[in-house]
């Protein structure tokens, strides 16, 4: 498709060996710098925070946060919550 206003990927890297995650990713980078909107759902958290300006995270049908990584990563109270991590 040529010329997208908004590029969608539900978990583009599901099952998908480290290799290829990582052309993904580039692929993404390149997206990027070409100014294209992109909305992905994505639980793999490296390539998400590589490739992501801002994280929205859902739950039960509602968006529960929002914010930048650097955001979430400060608070280990959301990481624990909602990421798991730090539990």
């Amino acid at each position: 498709m040529g010329n997208p206003a908004l590029l969608l990927m539900d978990e583009p890297v599901e099952r998908v060996a480290p290799v290829i995650v990582r052309w993904l990713a580039k692929q993404v980078l390149q997206l990027k710098e070409m100014r294209i909107t992109m909305l992905f759902s994505e639980q793999n958290l490296t390539l998400s925070e590589t490739v992501a300006d801002a994280v929205y995270i859902i739950g039960t049908g509602r968006m529960r946060w929002h914010g930048t990584f650097a955001e979430l990563r400060a608070d280990p109270n959301l990481t624990r919550r909602y990421l798991k991590i730090g539990a």
